[in-house]
């Protein structure tokens, strides 16, 4: 019998276990379309999309959502954009964590996801309305925890009702204690923990009364409350009665006290003063004829200013009812599709606001 050349050309056909990123992005979409237990289409959805991600970064995802189920998609489409910061922790032992902050902090869990290999590629808890994410290690994606890393330079601060009560709960389940519950300068009772996987947490018990700035600064503790510094340009303008300026700005045009400074001897006098635009920018008014600074000395009411607002209408009916002298109505301007008018103070200097676009 003559032999058949495909029979010796055929191979036993021996099962192969599938490369584990198949696998698990397998699992994600079989999920993605069933929906996973316990938890509604959306969020199953969601987090599988976020896994898929995690697991396999480097494939593109078609058009931004490749492991979203056809009805996801359509409400992923609809949804608002995402506000929301949720911090994210790699652990060396993401089961164990999970367990640890539900006996500390009491946090209740959402969902994981196991790969094939018995590592949490990715997990959610909840405690309270806050949401956190928990993974095991993945070195090959760079998800490393701090055991590997030899400590972390971020930390967790937890709202907690009672620093005291969870601060005891986190060291009975295994936390170190890095500062104990004390009241702190800033009004607030806080505590820090250290949990076994590396992780620092700050529990805060927020104040009734809140900070009180000026209190705080005069405590002595190494450190003072300073507002933040704008910047971009200021504009500056000299009036002869700076403070009716002031008012005028205050009162009609809704620029915001910040700084009011006046002179020493002479209270009418103002020598500085910040007056901030609630949409951005800086005013800065001071008296005319100061003679330690040079601009100064110049004329008054040969000025002229822009101030961009989304509420150029509600400007000019205050404008209008103050009485100030109209240079342009309200109206389109001619160079944009934005509205603006422009109106002349009471020491002649001309204002303009409008919703300037730059179109």
């Amino acid at each position: 019998m003559m032999t058949d050349p495909f029979d010796r050309l055929a191979r036993r056909i021996e099962s192969q276990r599938p490369r584990e990123q198949f696998a698990t992005n397998l699992r994600v979409r079989l999920v993605d379309e069933l929906g996973a237990a316990g938890t509604d289409q959306r969020s199953a959805s969601t987090s599988s999309l976020q896994l898929a991600r995690r697991i396999e970064p480097t494939i593109p995802p078609i058009k931004g959502r490749r492991f979203m189920s056809a009805a996801t998609e359509q409400r992923s489409t609809q949804a608002q954009p995402v506000t929301a910061l949720v911090p994210y922790l790699t652990v060396h032992d993401a089961a164990a964590a999970l367990d640890f902050y539900a006996a500390a902090f009491g946090a209740s869990e959402v969902h994981r996801f196991v790969g094939d290999d018995g590592r949490i590629g990715h997990a959610e808890v909840a405690i309270g309305s806050v949401s956190i994410y928990v993974s095991d290690e993945h070195p090959e994606m760079g998800a490393v925890a701090p055991r590997s890393l030899g400590g972390t330079s971020a930390a967790m601060v937890l709202a907690v009702p009672s620093v005291d009560a969870v601060y005891a709960n986190a060291l009975a389940a295994g936390a170190e204690g890095l500062r104990p519950p004390n009241d702190e300068p800033h009004g607030d009772r806080m505590a820090t923990v250290l949990d076994p996987f590396g992780h620092r947490w700050n529990l805060s018990q927020p104040s009734v009364e809140g900070l009180d700035v000026d209190s705080y600064n005069a405590g002595d503790h190494g450190f003072e409350v300073r507002s933040p510094t704008q910047g971009g340009i200021w504009a500056g303008v000299v009036y002869e009665d700076a403070l009716d300026a002031i008012d005028l700005l205050v009162e009609v045009f809704g620029f915001e006290r910040r700084l009011v400074v006046p002179d020493e001897t002479d209270s009418s006098v103002i020598v500085h003063s910040q007056l901030s635009w609630p949409e951005g920018g800086i005013v800065s008014v001071t008296s005319v004829g100061l003679d330690h600074r040079r601009y100064n000395q110049r004329q008054t009411g040969n000025d002229s200013l822009y101030v961009i607002t989304a509420d150029p209408e509600g400007v000019w009916r205050r404008c209008v009812d103050a009485g100030l002298e109209v240079v342009n109505p309200i109206g389109t301007a001619s160079y944009d599709e934005g509205l603006v008018f422009s109106v002349r103070d009471r020491a002649g200097n001309i204002w303009s606001f409008g919703s300037y676009d730059g179109t």
